[in-house]
């Protein structure tokens, strides 16, 4: 069932209640026109036919129209205290009363945090564990580093070497056993040719019987003994030139190779563990600064069991009236605080704001810049100045969960000039003035009814009062300007009959678009009976209505259709 259906079912109640004080009402109409709170005009526009009827003469005049918001006072600017204990239970087991002024400096909470010395105390060990394994890492990095240098140097050195070694045997070694070869072979034919010419001189000194034939026979042997040498020298130089010089060569080259890969080898195996190395190392850095800043944390915490003042001010709980916990978040001695949680706040007195809510029918009539007049419910008769400062641009999700279906935004009035003893907190009800509207005819909201999509009133003809239809346009808490169809003077009752096809009505905020813009058109308005006005939170029609501030309604009434 909606708030239409309900106020519906109630109406009935109501007018027999109305039906049944119709006589009372009639005795006492004085004192019930000075209830609605009429201003000394339409106070005098007031009066009673001769069957004893209520009659209003429609006015005009300058007319406000205003918007009425429930709000509280808060300090513009704020600084909060929060609990900076995150790694253990902490209890509030001393704060500074509240209202307290304080100076800079000065103590305004103990915590206690349970655990929190021997964490303390285990975060320091594990800090220095940490420290000694990073300056392990770090010197073990340095071992590494010189040894990939000596173990560098030495494979460049065998390198070397080994290129060395080639290079003397190609171009020095292979070049002189080639001589030698060479010249062992000339040599070997030189005494081979000696040896054959002194054996053809001996065969001559033979055939003339000058030696004997023995000579003959050791020259002829010396001649074999150097045709030997001679292809023993030979065969050592091919043996050279085909054999020994390849495979030295290979050899020589392979050991080269070999050289080259090691150093490679070397240079790939020494970039890998300098790599692990510094991987050990910066783990253990991060390892460390982990630790450090644990150790960091805990001792910002031990430090924060005692909270001080970080400038002057006034002591103000951070308790939440509204909180859905009840007492669970309240600040007092003895309180287990979560992290992050305000403790306490110090405003600032020189500057105030008003926070108020307004439904979301009326906001887009709201603009930044608007007067406003804010009445504080514990300095009476006393009235404020501002102007509307923010606009909330999401409705207030506070409350949702018990009334989904109220929406309303966030407004900040800013609070111009004041020299009243503010407090924050301080219940406000604020009238944000939407137009003034300066020559218009007007009549009681009470006045109109609807049938339809058509407005009446009841006009005062010859023959007694008779339904007649009106165009009205914007409307505040206690009146509805008439667009067309009265004139000024003319009477009209005060009260519209509740019958069969027509309601009175006046319309609390709904989320019509034309509502929305301020304006009750008759082809686009919603009626509310004068009970759910009430059970919405707005006076009755006969409260006083010298000024909106003097309702408890959060936006100006309307009247419409049903």
């Amino acid at each position: 069932m909606n708030s239409y259906q309900t106020a519906e079912r109630r109406r009935g109640g109501w007018t027999l209640r109305l039906i049944s004080v119709v006589g009372l009402l009639a005795v006492v109409s004085v004192s019930l026109l000075a209830m609605r709170g009429l201003s000394k005009p339409e106070h005098d526009a007031v009066g009673k036919d001769a069957g004893g009827e209520l009659t209003y003469k429609v006015t005009r005049g300058p007319l406000k129209i205003s918007l009425l918001a429930p709000g509280s006072i808060k300090a513009r600017n704020s600084r909060s205290i929060t609990c900076e204990i995150s790694n253990a239970e902490a209890k509030i087991i001393w704060i500074i009363p509240e209202g307290t002024i304080v100076e800079k400096g000065d103590k305004l909470v103990e915590l206690e945090a349970a655990g929190l010395d021997d964490n303390l105390v285990k975060q320091r060990i594990d800090t220095a564990t940490a420290q000694a394994a990073y300056d392990e890492a770090v010197e073990q990095l340095a071992i590494q580093e010189s040894q990939n240098q000596s173990d560098l140097l030495a494979a460049q050195n065998k390198l070397e070497l080994a290129e060395l070694d080639l290079k003397k045997y190609r171009d020095g070694e292979l070049q002189r056993l080639k001589a030698e070869k060479e010249a062992a072979i000339s040599l070997a034919e030189a005494e081979l040719k000696r040896a054959e010419t002194r054996l053809e001189g001996t065969l001559m000194l033979q055939e003339n019987e000058f030696v004997s034939r023995g000579e003959v026979e050791a020259d002829e042997l010396t001649v074999q003994k150097q045709r030997h040498e001679l292809e023993k020298a030979k065969r050592d130089y091919d043996v050279l030139v085909k054999y020994e010089e390849e495979r030295e060569l290979s050899k020589l080259e392979q050991d080269v190779a070999a050289a080259r890969g090691e150093l490679e080898r070397v240079q790939l195996s020494s970039r890998s563990e300098l790599r692990t190395k510094q991987i050990a190392v910066e783990s253990a850095k991060a390892k460390l600064e982990l630790e450090q800043s644990r150790l960091q944390t805990l001792e910002h915490q031990m430090a924060n069991t005692v909270i001080y003042a970080p400038e002057a001010g006034m002591v103000v709980y951070a308790n939440d009236g509204n909180s859905w916990r009840g007492n669970d978040d309240e600040i007092k001695e003895g309180a287990q605080v979560r992290y992050r949680q305000k403790l306490i706040e110090l405003p600032d007195f020189s500057s105030w704001i008003v926070e108020t809510r307004v439904h979301e029918s009326m906001i887009r009539q709201v603009e930044v810049g608007l007067p406003a007049i804010v009445m504080v419910d514990a300095l009476p008769n006393q009235r404020l100045s501002a102007l509307v400062e923010k606009i909330g641009v999401l409705p207030n999700s506070g409350g949702r969960w018990f009334m989904p279906d109220v929406k309303e935004y966030n407004v900040d009035l800013a609070v111009t000039t004041t020299t009243l003893p503010l407090k924050p907190g301080m219940s406000a009800r604020s009238e944000i003035v939407l137009a003034e509207l300066d020559d218009v005819l007007y009549v009681p909201v009470q006045s109109v009814a609807t049938s339809g999509n058509q407005a009446f009133v009841w006009l005062r003809k010859d023959l007694g009062f008779v339904k007649h239809p009106i165009e009205i346009g914007r409307n505040n808490e206690s009146f509805v300007v008439v667009e067309a169809g009265l004139n000024e003077g003319d009477t009209i009752r005060l009260n519209a009959p509740d019958q069969g096809g027509g309601r009175r009505v006046i319309e609390r905020p709904s989320n019509s678009p034309e509502d929305a813009q301020g304006e009750a058109k008759p082809a686009r308005s919603q009626e509310r009976t004068a009970e759910a006005e009430r059970d919405a939170g707005k006076p009755a029609a006969d409260a006083p209505a010298d000024s909106p501030l003097a309702h408890d309604s959060a936006a100006p009434a309307k009247v419409g259709e049903g």
